[in-house]
């Protein structure tokens, strides 16, 4: 990975893996991979190279692994003679991370055309309730429930491989006669493809 400072002034960056909690601290989290350099100083217009090394600690061999990668800019200090007030931001960018083994089965681009939907009674209102039987995650942007001329949104979200997620439906107390669900997933180019299936009652 090349991170590059576009900006004027040098930046301290530090870079580490977590495994879904961007609130652990990086020094208590344990994953299968190290990177170096974990920190260094980039001065303006300069670049760094960030090698990502796999330890060898066991993964899964049949399907996906997500980690999620942190790069965190820290501005230099303000300088203590200037006499302006000053608010400066430290900021963290976070980017999944997949690790796919080799020889699992399937096609990641199918995953997400595969996935079967369900409405789940919840109380007095439904959900949502995508099945992924595949080995690959699948990361939705947006998912829409269609009842005729109404659509229902129920947010976005990732559904692990043999995993199941539900969506919210705000203010949906009464089963829809012909619900169709429209949803957009994230592909391995970072492209959205726009999906629609039939849920199970």
């Amino acid at each position: 990975m090349r991170l590059r400072n576009e900006g004027a002034e040098p930046v301290v960056v530090q870079s580490w893996l977590d495994l879904g909690d961007p609130r652990q601290a990086p020094d208590a989290i344990r994953v299968p991979f190290v990177l170096m350099p974990p920190m260094a100083r980039l001065d303006a217009g300069r670049s760094q190279i960030v090698r990502l090394v796999y330890t060898g600690d066991p993964l899964p061999a049949d399907k996906e692994s997500v980690f999620w990668l942190n790069v965190l800019e820290i501005p230099p200090k303000a300088n203590k003679d200037s006499q302006q007030n000053m608010l400066q931001f430290a900021i963290r960018s976070r980017i999944k991370l997949f690790f796919r083994p080799d020889g699992i089965q399937g096609k990641p681009e199918e995953a997400a055309a595969g996935l079967s939907w369900s409405m789940v009674r919840d109380g007095d209102g439904y959900l949502l309730e995508a099945v992924n039987r595949s080995p690959y995650h699948v990361s939705l942007s947006s998912v829409v429930l269609q009842d005729g001329a109404k659509d229902i949104q129920g947010g976005d979200g990732m559904i692990e491989p043999q995993g199941r997620k539900r969506f919210a439906l705000k203010d949906l107390h009464a089963q829809p006669g012909h619900p169709r669900v429209s949803y957009v997933a994230i592909d391995d180019y970072g492209a959205s493809r726009e999906y629609t299936a039939t849920p199970a009652p």
